[in-house]
């Protein structure tokens, strides 16, 4: 190129037509431009791919460790529905004794167990990535089981703080002026136990084909715990029935 146009502006001995020496590096700078365009045009094309294979890769990585979080918070809610009648007695229990005056041991005011659910959060561009590469349901799904973990996860805070107000149950602990607030913990802990229920049941229809990890639920029967033994159940079958 830079030699066709130094032959354009050069003076030679013989010097050729200047029409036929403007149509010739009209020419050069026609297959030039050409060329780039045509090498910025395969970069780009392969930045975009590079680009749409690194999407698709972190898309199914998010997806894959969601599953795990899936399982982990199947397993979590199917406990909490073992333990619901458990703990459900052991609180009819407490109120019985906040009505007659009586005071608990340790054993009966042990705190539930209530393993947090926790799926991580998902950025926009994680969540476009997903939708693009894997499928719109998994997003459906994802945003299903996030909200209920945040929800059983802050029922279930709320649940420990109530209970602790049972240390007033312990000999020696209780006056005349504490009725009140035993009942009104009493009557809170009823209704977080009776919504974390719902929300657990609600994570099986989200995730009906997951299946609780039996290694987990025997960690949690192995407890020291009044209700811990409830882990030990046979998983059900058939998810309808139980619903």
């Amino acid at each position: 190129m830079f030699s066709a146009i130094r032959e354009y502006f050069a003076k030679p001995e013989e010097p050729s037509p200047r029409r036929g020496r403007g149509r010739r590096l009209a020419q050069l700078f026609a297959f030039e431009f050409v060329v780039v365009l045509a090498g910025v045009l395969a970069a780009q094309v392969l930045q975009d791919w590079f680009s749409e294979r690194r999407d698709a890769r972190r898309a199914h990585e998010a997806v894959a460790a969601f599953g795990e979080e899936t399982r982990r918070f199947v397993t979590t809610a199917e406990y909490r529905l073992r333990a619901h009648a458990c703990e459900t007695a052991r609180l009819a229990r407490l109120t019985e004794l906040i009505r007659t005056g009586g005071t608990a041991n340790d054993t009966e005011r042990a705190t539930p167990i209530m393993p947090m659910p926790s799926i991580t959060d998902w950025s926009d561009d994680t969540r476009r990535d997903v939708a693009r590469h894997v499928n719109a349901r998994t997003l459906a799904r994802y945003d299903g089981l996030r909200l209920l973990a945040e929800m059983i996860s802050e029922r279930q805070r709320q649940l420990e703080d109530q209970w602790a107000d049972f240390r007033l149950l312990e000999p020696g602990a209780r006056d005349a002026g504490d009725r009140g607030e035993l009942g009104l913990a009493a009557a809170r802990s009823s209704g977080l136990l009776a919504a974390i229920d719902m929300n657990a049941r609600y994570v099986r229809q989200y995730a009906p084909d997951v299946q609780p990890d039996n290694r987990i639920l025997e960690q949690l029967a192995s407890m020291d715990h009044p209700c811990a033994a409830v882990g030990r159940r046979p998983v059900a079958t058939d998810r309808r029935a139980s619903r």
